[in-house]
């Protein structure tokens, strides 16, 4: 019975594959099929061989043929059962051998050899390979009529040299497979901190979309409280305005309790929430720490909700972060234009653009969260007079 291998080489297996890149994928046969070709192919050659050596045969001449036949056979399962195979085939050539018969059988046993070692692991492969060298050195000497130590050597040689062969080829097997591993829970672990930074993103966003609607419920709550003192507390309309309240300061405990679980643990974030109004004072604050904003504005007199405000100032306050940090930029214009129908910011340096686009911070995953909340498009890269160039859209519509 044959021991279990630990190695993680993919000869361990019957279906075990060449080195990947050898042969293309959608070209290699299947395992079984292609043993058994090889297989065939080497008793037929070996029966070929013998048979064409006429009086050159030994004196079990269809003997022979026969074991070097099923030499050849024993090949279609060499895989599978490597140890055995080899020893199987160890004793027909030193059989062979030992009746003076020819060399050619050694070829069935150096593949046999080849497969063990590159699919074994090596406390098992090397004592067997070494076993079936010493059986053939030592039929060879039998054979030999021992005075001929050149055939000796060089028989003991080549099947040592198969099993040599089939040990590196086997640790090359196991190299290859750990670095596919590695880097497969490299590419897992980069999904996973994506999904991270994602996710930090997002509740960042939350955090602060919370003050923006917190506001606005609170104003409607107020609002109502007003009314109703105004109408007094027989008008018709005083129960629904007082259940209007109710419902508007329910909603505010339960947006807080929501927060709650949103916060960082550096407490709450107090302070007012920045808008379009504040990109001047952004740009001057970039400007002071060694890179000129320019800001143009087109559209953007009347009103814009807050939330979408907001959104916008982050982009650009982003942008500018990696124009200076990441792509080392000297010079960056900052374009909010207004339409009809969509807001639009766009964000351009003369900074390294290859090194702005490839960081992995947080700061392309913000903004492309923010545009997704509206429904809008992002569309980074590099510029072709070179630097970068950051152009969000936000549609109005998502507001209404």
């Amino acid at each position: 019975m044959q021991a279990s291998s630990s190695r993680p080489a993919v000869g361990a297996s019957p279906t075990a594959r060449p080195l990947p890149g050898l042969v293309p994928e959608r070209l290699r046969p299947p395992p079984g099929v292609a043993d058994g070709a090889i297989a065939a192919g080497m008793a037929l050659f070996l029966v070929v061989s013998l048979s064409g050596l006429g009086d050159t045969v030994g004196p079990g001449g269809q003997l022979e043929i026969a074991l070097a036949a099923l030499a050849g056979l024993l090949l279609a399962v060499r895989r599978r059962f490597p140890v055995t195979v080899t020893a199987a085939e160890t004793l027909i050539v030193f059989a062979v051998l030992r009746f003076g018969g020819s060399e050619f059988s050694l070829l069935a046993l150096m593949l046999a050899v080849y497969t063990l070692a590159a699919a074994r692991e090596r406390r098992i492969a090397l004592p067997v390979g070494c076993a079936a060298t010493a059986a053939v050195a030592y039929g060879l000497h039998l054979a030999t009529g021992r005075s001929d130590w050149f055939v000796v050597a060089a028989g003991a040689l080549a099947v040592g040299g198969a099993m040599i062969t089939g040990l590196y080829v086997g640790t090359r097997r196991a190299y290859v497979e750990q670095l596919g591993a590695h880097a497969a829970r490299l590419e897992r672990e980069q999904e996973l901190l994506a999904e991270r930074v994602v996710a930090e993103e997002r509740e960042r966003i939350a955090r602060e979309l919370h003050d923006v609607v917190a506001h606005h419920v609170s104003l409607m709550v107020v609002q109502g409280a007003g009314v109703r003192e105004m109408l007094g507390p027989d008008h018709p309309l005083a129960p629904t305005l007082k259940a209007q309240g109710d419902v508007g300061r329910q909603a505010l405990a339960e947006m807080r309790r929501m927060l709650g679980l949103l916060r960082a643990p550096g407490g709450i974030e107090r302070a007012p929430q920045p808008g379009l109004s504040d990109i001047p004072m952004l740009a001057a604050q970039v400007h002071a720490s060694g890179m000129r904003v320019q800001v143009v504005q087109h559209g953007v007199d009347g009103p814009l909700p807050q939330g979408l405000g907001l959104s916008a100032y982050r982009i650009v306050q982003e942008a500018l972060t990696n124009a200076f940090r990441h792509g080392r930029a000297r010079n960056a214009t900052v374009t909010v234009r207004g339409t009809p129908t969509d807001l639009e910011v766009e964000v351009v340096d003369d900074g390294t653009a290859g090194d702005a686009a490839g960081e992995p911070g947080h700061g392309l995953v913000g903004m492309r969260e923010r545009v997704a909340l509206y429904g809008g498009s992002l569309e980074t890269g590099p510029r072709p007079g070179g630097g970068f160039r950051v152009h969000a859209r936000l549609p109005l519509e998502a507001t209404r």
